[in-house]
């Protein structure tokens, strides 16, 4: 009788262990998906700042702000408070060759008007910086979310850091002996912004799903990573254009004064890195290729409505960033339209990146993996 007795006792001990097993990983399993919505949601902010600060780095640039703090002073917060501050300030920048060449003009009240645009800029950067090194140390210490989650977030603050390098460093050419940027380290600087805010898109949308990513078709994963590699040359090529303020070089639109050949438009031997015309030339006609590139992918995708969608969104965001292209080159580049010319040049590479990623084309999404428990 005894025995009977310990033995369904023993029985009933294993049951609820195995009841309260079960509780402990529905808990661990909620936790962990709680932890990654709020780690997608902190690198959408992420994205949406970038977006915030490629606008204002556009208006910075426009405005010929980019050059008025002369020192680097990363952890600065506070403008000039007096007029003695103020005064030293812009002595500063009169030493610089824009403040000797190009602004030797400005009073006070103008250069507070630039300084400001480059001080927001900056400010922004560091706010930057804090939003997403606060919640990754806490994503960090908690440890909920997977190993290689924490790793690519901290991989994405790296790349963060040295874009505030990079920002640096595309000023200091403008600071030495000509009062402009080089174009060459301001293509660096977009680019890379570009890629960290893309980063933290593709994570997020990876993060947030639980279904197998398709296995795309060859033939749409080659045209996918052409459009990719093609993209990324034009955000490389429009910073060109901005730097050498190559808009202004053609105000006519579809044509260069007329003329669309190469030799007639730019001669035998242009000097495609240095020349604005040339410049633009080549900036007008990878816009084109995207088109048509677009218009392949939706072509490869028209059987399967969810992928034509998103092709189909591709296709109509580069279709009105041609529209204000055009706009901004007949208008001698307005700083409203060129700003927003940049903006929805973004928002170009964000329904690309989104497609590619639906797509399956940047690898593939294990079941179950928003969801998978952190193994300790």
């Amino acid at each position: 009788m005894n025995d009977d007795v310990r033995i369904a006792r023993d029985a009933g001990d294993e049951s609820d262990i195995a009841k309260r097993s079960e509780l402990e990983t529905r808990f661990c399993e909620h936790d962990v998906a709680r932890e990654l919505r709020f780690a997608r949601r902190w690198l959408l902010v992420i994205y949406a700042m970038i977006l915030g600060m490629v606008a204002l780095g556009g208006v910075t640039r426009l405005t010929g702000s980019g050059l008025s703090m002369v020192a680097w002073e990363p952890t600065r917060v506070l403008p000039p408070l007096s007029e003695a501050e103020w005064a030293d300030e812009l002595a500063r920048y009169r030493a610089s060759p824009q403040g000797r060449e190009t602004n030797a003009w400005m009073e006070l009240h103008d250069f507070q008007r630039i300084f400001g645009w480059e001080y927001v800029h900056r400010l922004a950067g560091r706010l930057l910086g804090v939003v997403a090194f606060v919640p990754l140390l806490a994503f960090t210490c908690r440890r909920r979310l997977p190993r290689g989650k924490l790793v690519a977030g901290w991989g994405l603050l790296a790349l963060g850091g040295l874009q505030g390098v990079l920002g640096w460093w595309m000023v200091k050419s403008g600071l030495v002996d000509r009062p402009e940027v080089d174009h060459f380290r301001l293509a660096a600087h977009l680019t890379l912004a570009f890629f960290v805010a893309h980063v933290a898109l593709f994570l997020a949308i990876r993060w947030g799903s639980n279904a197998p990513a398709p296995r795309p078709a060859r033939g749409l994963r080659v045209t996918t990573w052409i459009a990719l590699f093609s993209v990324s040359a034009q955000v490389a090529w429009g910073a060109f254009v901005a730097g050498k303020r190559a808009g202004l070089a053609a105000p006519t639109f579809p044509d260069f004064f007329g003329r669309y050949a190469p030799t007639a438009v730019l001669g035998d031997a242009p000097r495609w890195l240095e020349d604005p015309l040339a410049l633009h030339y080549v900036h007008r006609v990878i816009a084109l290729a995207l088109v048509a590139i677009a218009i392949g992918l939706v072509a490869q995708t028209w059987s399967t409505p969810r992928l034509r969608r998103s092709a189909l969104g591709v296709l109509t965001a580069m279709l009105v960033q041609i529209g204000i292209g055009a706009w901004v080159v007949l208008a001698f580049v307005p700083t409203g339209a060129a700003v927003l010319h940049q903006v929805v040049g973004f928002g170009v590479v964000s329904h690309l990146v989104a497609f590619a990623t639906r797509a399956g084309v940047l690898g593939p999404v294990a079941p179950g993996s928003a969801t998978r428990p952190v193994r300790t």
